[in-house]
């Protein structure tokens, strides 16, 4: 039954892709263990998304929806910055979590 649920959330996620439908990155599920939420950008890529709009849902995408993107979700003059930087390809999802080199918040370093 769980694998049915699976197949069935990866297929919506792949035809609301194709239709155009905004995606955003999030913690939402309650299924995983805290912490482990860079797991999904391998799997929207793994379900067809192309790697600039799995970045874009975590990032842009997700601001918008929450109606906070006037506040934050790219880098610009005037909005809050919160900013990973990694070494390699960041399009690596599988190893992305290993390449995080730096952490910003709100322009201050925390890692």
């Amino acid at each position: 039954m769980a694998r049915e649920v699976v197949e069935a959330h990866r297929d919506s996620l792949r035809r609301a892709y194709a239709a155009g439908v905004r995606i955003a990155m999030g913690t939402d599920s309650g299924v995983g263990p805290h912490g482990t939420n860079l797991e999904e950008l391998a799997l929207m890529a793994a379900c067809g998304m192309t790697p600039g709009d799995v970045l874009e849902a975590t990032t842009s995408s997700a601001a918008r929806l929450m109606g906070l993107d006037g506040e934050l979700g790219r880098l610009a003059p005037g909005l809050r910055a919160d900013v990973v930087v990694v070494a390699g390809d960041p399009y690596d999802f599988p190893a992305l979590a290993s390449n995080i080199r730096e952490v910003w918040k709100d322009g201050i370093r925390v890692v």
